[in-house]
């Protein structure tokens, strides 16, 4: 699996647009996306288990958006920043639906 961006530098206020892309076309995988802050472990943000079936979590549905365009790419967007976005954030996949 392989995230388009290492590192994102924003300003308060503009988008996030995060990009990963599964380079294993030959099977069906499960997309999902996690949120490290400082000194936290990680917290899954959204998961798809197709094309078109996303469900993000509760704690950042109504703030993050999980896309998923077609079977290998997914995008993870935030359409206004906030300086409490600073964080790694990783993707992840899986021919399991776990988590």
């Amino acid at each position: 699996i392989r995230q388009r961006e290492c590192f994102v530098t924003v300003y308060v206020g503009s988008a996030i647009i995060l990009g990963c892309e599964q380079s294993d076309k030959s099977g069906t995988y499960n997309m999902f996306w996690y949120q490290q802050k400082q000194g936290k472990g990680l917290e899954l943000m959204a998961t798809s288990l197709a094309v078109g079936d996303v469900k993000e979590e509760d704690k950042f549905r109504t703030i993050w958006k999980m896309l998923r365009p077609n079977a290998t790419h997914s995008v993870l967007k935030r359409n206004a920043s906030t300086v409490e976005d600073s964080a790694f954030y990783f993707c992840g996949s899986s021919t399991h639906s776990q988590k």
